[in-house]
């Protein structure tokens, strides 16, 4: 789909849309926040921006109780009451909780990430409601990089995540990825043409940043196997020059949270944080001077982005969307687990580099991730579903 380019006004009476995203409640409120997921504070960040643009939002979001719509900051939180549970097709009793929210809501466009998958969209074309489907992991367009079973993605098609994808992407109106290989991909495995649109960001002032002594080493997600956290906590173990700050909470797995976070208090370099509020994390990325990322495949992380944001450079194991990393000189891709260490090993010796690679990144998110320039592709995007 084209996407048209319109003037640059206030909406009033615009469309109202309505975005899915399970843990809203908890990060607005601070209530029961057991975690922290890129793609809900991908989708708070876009609502608050079109609020203030004069648009009509409301996010649906998992409570357990209070009333079923609340106002909060100017958004409406429309509740899907009882525990948050797999984000994608599950028991029928949820899928009709979720459709009464949908209905609700009455929105003209919903928004769908990385949540609900395979619910809404069917609804949605029922009721004649347009649905925008943003593809938040590149396992969700290639297959293929699941190479081993894991919790949070199985390699058979039998499986709820793969079902719900698979429905989202044939009856949504548009979908939109995070990079060039996404869409690609998603064309030669699903034939669907998609809209690139990159993550918006917030950006914060060009304030000078004193990073802590001695070198604080970050990494921040989801405790969960995709993740492979673990590998964070053997770095630890191999720097004990360096100080590693691991911020992220359960990913509904308990026991392997509660495993690492264990593992973690062996480890006196590590302060392990578990679940950061967040709008406390900032100074967290300030005060970093190198954001690990261990994941066996990702999207577009949302870390990588506030990492840059506060001048901190990123070396990933896998994670590399579009070549970026190398492409605009903002951090190492390392692909293989011997090379990470290798290259944080010299990364921690060579301040001038750190800095280059800060000062790119900062550059990179102010020209390719600034809200205010990319939340006009979005309203376009609107404009053309009618």
């Amino acid at each position: 789909m084209e996407v048209i380019f319109i003037n640059r006004r206030r909406y009033h009476g615009a469309k109202k849309i309505c975005f899915l995203a399970p843990s809203a409640y908890s990060i607005l409120t601070q209530n029961n926040l057991r975690n922290v997921i890129g793609p809900d504070i991908h989708q708070i960040i876009l609502a608050k921006q079109l609020r203030d643009l004069g648009y009509d939002v409301a996010i649906l979001t998992y409570a357990e109780d209070g009333p079923k719509v609340e106002i909060i900051d100017g958004l409406q939180l429309i509740k899907i009451f009882g525990k948050k549970s797999n984000s994608s097709i599950g028991s029928i009793s949820k899928i009709f909780r979720i459709w009464n929210s949908v209905r609700l809501a009455n929105a003209d466009i919903y928004y769908i990430r990385g949540a609900m998958l395979g619910v809404v969209s069917p609804l949605c074309r029922l009721l004649g409601k347009k649905v925008i489907y943003s593809i938040a992991s590149d396992a969700l367009v290639d297959r293929d990089l699941i190479t081993r079973k894991i919790k949070e993605f199985d390699q058979s098609w039998l499986n709820s995540i793969n079902i719900g994808n698979w429905v989202d992407i044939k009856m949504s109106n548009v979908i939109i990825v995070q990079s060039s290989y996404q869409k690609d991909l998603l064309y030669r495995n699903y034939n669907k043409e998609s809209v690139l649109i990159k993550t918006p960001y917030p950006i914060p002032d060009k304030n000078v940043i004193h990073k802590s002594k001695p070198l604080q080493i970050l990494w921040v997600g989801s405790m969960a196997e995709v993740k492979q956290p673990e590998l964070f906590l053997d770095l630890a173990k191999r720097f004990p020059e360096a100080n590693f700050c691991m911020i992220g909470g359960h990913a509904n797995n308990q026991e392997y949270y509660d495993n690492i976070k264990q593992i973690s208090t062996e480890i006196s370099n590590l302060d392990f944080l578990g679940v950061v509020p967040y709008n406390e994390i900032d100074k967290y990325f300030c005060d970093a001077s190198i954001l690990i990322n261990t994941s066996l495949f990702e999207g577009y992380p949302h870390a990588f982005i506030q990492a840059w944001a506060y001048w901190t450079p990123v070396i990933s194991l896998h994670c590399n969307p579009d070549n970026i990393l190398s492409r605009y000189d903002i951090g190492i891709h390392s692909k293989t687990y011997e090379q990470l260490v290798e290259d944080l090993s010299d990364l921690i010796k060579n301040k001038q580099r750190r800095e280059e690679l800060a000062k790119n990144g900062r550059n990179y998110i102010e020209d390719e991730h600034d809200i205010g320039k990319i939340i006009w592709k979005y309203i376009s995007l609107f404009e053309t579903l009618g």
